[in-house]
């Protein structure tokens, strides 16, 4: 590789990462920002008036499955084939489609804000009261609690989980060139689609969404995850170097 060749894989991967860097921080921004106060009609409260409940699948747990999905398997596949370049490309994709689906489900979040489906008792904690605007229980949580739309716990799930199945669409040569394929393939390829259609369905059990909130952060991470993972595995490209 010659000196040119070296400046400009140096100056690119300087590029990616200033991106991720500054659409991860307008998504931290954007989440500690207050959200649009939504007038509440007496006719719709009960669509908030559910009870506060844990979360069944918490932020922390939530983290831990999109980092260490991808991780863990990156790392496996460089050890059995030595073979980094899928591997760069992969994360430089699965990263970017985290800071942008955090950016684009934050914005929505905060300038929507629908009140979840526990609003009520998040206002009021004692179950008595009418005046939203005037809330006497936790500031950050009947804050948050205006940010129902979309999910988040779906989006990012989808974001990671969309990948990964695309990933491994493309490992298992699923859907791709003219030979059919097996039923195992799509198993393995439809897994990632459970596990993550499961964590967002789990949020209307615990009453932290609405299902239309869930629908849509679906879609807006199965977007972005699709995106992403076009932008470095395009079609008719067997292997993305790191030029």
């Amino acid at each position: 590789m010659n000196l040119n060749m070296i400046y400009k894989v140096k100056w690119d991967l300087i590029l990616e990462i200033a991106i991720r860097l500054i659409l991860w921080w307008l998504f931290v921004w954007i989440e500690y920002s207050e959200p649009f106060i939504r007038e509440i009609h007496e006719s719709e409260v009960w669509q908030y008036q559910y009870p506060v409940t844990d979360s069944y699948v918490t932020a922390r747990d939530l983290w831990l499955l999109i980092t260490l999905t991808p991780s863990v398997f990156f790392i496996i596949e460089y050890i059995l084939s030595k073979k980094k370049d899928d591997v760069i490309a992969g994360s430089l994709a699965v990263t970017l489609a985290y800071s942008l689906n955090g950016l684009v489900t934050t914005y929505f979040k905060a300038i929507v804000g629908r009140p979840r489906p526990d609003f009520f008792f998040r206002c009021f904690p004692d179950g008595k009261g009418d005046d939203y605007t005037g809330c006497v229980g936790n500031r950050r949580k009947y804050l948050d609690g205006r940010k129902s739309f979309p999910s988040g716990h779906s989006s990012f799930s989808f974001a990671c989980m969309g990948f990964m199945s695309l990933y491994i669409a493309r490992k298992v040569n699923l859907f791709q060139g003219t030979k059919k394929g097996h039923s195992w393939q799509l198993c393995v390829v439809l897994l990632p689609i459970l596990i993550a259609a499961t964590v967002a369905v789990s949020r209307t059990c615990d009453y932290h969404h609405h299902y239309e909130d869930v629908i849509a952060g679906s879609l807006i991470g199965a977007v972005i995850s699709y995106l992403a993972f076009s932008l470095y595995f395009p079609k008719n490209i067997d292997t993305v170097a790191s030029e």
